[in-house]
């Protein structure tokens, strides 16, 4: 039996190697060539405002409240840029030099959302109607978006964005009840504080 037929290996295989990729492609570097991907330092101090229980700096980076949950985004980022760290001689993030060098793990994270994208594509299509073979090509034609793979080496916010707003079109669509829509809204909100 071909374990490609099973639409669910299919989707594990594809999910597999679209994570692999875009570790690879974060690794390669290229952080820090937008001018948007500042916002990552701001996720940076408020994880290190958060792991020294600095109060004054969590302050600091309340008092910014442009793309406010992009800033809590990137604070997890940081802290699984800081735990991948450890695994390197640079998880000393007293340091300034070795957040810097090891930024590339940050990126890693947020491509995360990049990957996780495909498969709320792929249960999109499944909610909207779509039977499990054409689900199956949403999903490998969203693997294969240029726009995925273009912003993987970068600390944007737009992947999570992206994720966001698909999580909340799946949550209407499966949903179609007042509730369902009042989440959906909430979602949508917060698609436009994550970008």
């Amino acid at each position: 039996m071909n374990p490609f037929r099973s639409t669910r290996v299919f989707l594990l295989c594809l999910m597999g190697g679209s994570i692999l990729l875009r570790i690879a492609l974060a690794a390669a570097g290229g952080q820090n060539t937008f001018g948007d991907e500042a916002r990552y330092q701001r996720g940076v101090q408020l994880y290190l405002a958060l792991l020294h229980g600095d109060i004054p700096g969590l302050h600091a980076v309340a008092a910014s409240p442009e793309h406010s949950l992009f800033s809590v985004v990137c604070a997890l980022a940081a802290a699984g840029q800081h735990l991948l760290a450890q695994l390197t001689p640079f998880g000393d993030f007293s340091r300034h030099e070795n957040i810097e060098f090891t930024q590339w793990l940050g990126a890693a994270v947020l491509a995360a959302f990049s990957a996780l994208n495909i498969l709320w594509v792929h249960q999109l299509a499944r909610a909207a109607g779509a039977r499990e073979e054409e689900a199956g090509w949403a999903a490998l034609l969203m693997a294969a978006s240029n726009t995925g793979f273009f912003y993987t080496r970068h600390l944007l916010p737009y992947p999570g964005a992206i994720g966001v707003a698909l999580a909340a079109l799946v949550t209407s669509v499966r949903r179609p009840t007042p509730r369902g829509a009042a989440l959906a809204g909430v979602m949508t909100g917060a698609t436009y504080h994550v970008y």
